[in-house]
C-alpha cells in the first residue's frame, strides 16, 4: 500500500464503485456495452483533495483532445487498477496514462 491510499480511502473508493456499478445494473444497462477507455478516462476525472488526479491529467492533457484518447483493455488493465487504488502519485499515473494512450481519430500511437 501506498502513502497515497489509506485503508479508508480504499474502502470509501471501493463503496463508491460498487454503488455505481450497482446503478448501472439497477437501469439493466449491459455491461458488455462498457467502453474500457470510458473507465480510464473516468478515472483520471475523480479529483479529490489529496488525490488530485484530474490536475494531473489536465496538466497533459487539454479536454478537446482527451476526448479522442483511447486505451487498449490488454495494455490499461494494470493502469486501471493502479488508478482505482491510488498506486503512484496522480503525476505518475497521469503520465502511464498518456503513454498508454493511443487516438483512433489519427490512427497513430501518441506514445
Amino acid at each position: 500500500m501506498t502513502p497515497h491510499a489509506s485503508q479508508s480511502d480504499i474502502l470509501i473508493c471501493t463503496k463508491g464503485r460498487l454503488e455505481h456499478i450497482a446503478e448501472h445494473y439497477e437501469k439493466q444497462f449491459d455491461i458488455s456495452q462498457w467502453s474500457h477507455s470510458l473507465i480510464i478516462k473516468g478515472l483520471l476525472k475523480q479529483p479529490t483533495p489529496d488525490f488530485n488526479i484530474l490536475e494531473a491529467w489536465r496538466s497533459i492533457v487539454d479536454a478537446d483532445y482527451d476526448r479522442h484518447l483511447e486505451w487498449k483493455k490488454e495494455e490499461a488493465a494494470e493502469l486501471k487498477l493502479k488508478l482505482e487504488f491510488r498506486k503512484g502519485t496522480p503525476v505518475e499515473l497521469a503520465q502511464e496514462a498518456f503513454r498508454l494512450a493511443y487516438s483512433p481519430k489519427e490512427r497513430m500511437s501518441i506514445s
